[in-house]
């Protein structure tokens, strides 16, 4: 949904992920306190303008959290790759 003046921004933000998937595929996110992963967890479960839907039913691990990052992480790649 953003185009014109801020599609810069959408373009770097692609680089810094696929700087991410370099090493191993994944996209991991490091949280500075738990109180910030449980912020995060929360957030990936309401969907609105600002969050996606999560594929996973839970996000009791890390794991499954990198999961739902990778997956809406490939698709925004794909997307730009396209030019869709």
């Amino acid at each position: 949904m953003v185009g014109g003046d801020k599609i810069d921004v959408v373009w770097q933000s692609a680089d810094v992920v696929k700087t991410a998937l370099e090493k191993d595929g994944v996209l991991r996110v490091e949280f500075d306190t738990p109180y910030h992963k449980k912020c995060f967890k929360q957030n990936m479960g309401i969907p609105s303008p600002y969050s996606e839907i999560s594929l996973e039913t839970s996000h009791k691990s890390d794991i499954q959290i990198w999961c739902d990052l990778t997956f809406w992480a490939v698709q925004l790649i794909h997307i730009l790759d396209r030019g869709l």
